[in-house]
């Protein structure tokens, strides 16, 4: 295991210790993971783990992919909205046909705004 004084993989005593790209592909080589695997692993998409790990500017392409993506009228989740939706598949499976209704109920009533 590499000492922490170093950084861990992909960091000397020179590098930046904001170079996340260059540190994450580090320790996905070191754990012999090819970046689909990663990929699919962290729910990310294989570009954008390639993105990250080459260093590009990840607002900026956040920000584009998602301006271009709702311009062509494609959903766009953030993180957290991706979580919820998780979270509520989760519970719906599980939960009575009554608390099933009740979330039908509770979403109808939020889309009226």
């Amino acid at each position: 295991m590499p000492s922490m004084a170093t950084g861990g993989p992909g960091m000397t005593r020179n590098s930046s210790e904001f170079d996340l790209g260059s540190r994450l592909a580090a320790l996905r080589a070191v754990r012999g993971l090819s970046q689909g695997t990663a990929s699919r692993l962290a729910g990310l998409s294989p570009a954008y783990l390639s993105r990250i790990e080459t260093g590009r500017c990840l607002l900026e392409t956040i920000r584009t992919e998602s301006e271009v993506a709702r311009a062509e009228g494609r959903e766009v989740y953030t993180m957290r909205e991706v979580q919820i939706l998780r979270d509520l598949a989760t519970y719906m499976r599980t939960a009575s046909a009554e608390r099933v209704r009740a979330v039908e109920m509770l979403l109808q009533e939020l889309l009226r705004r």
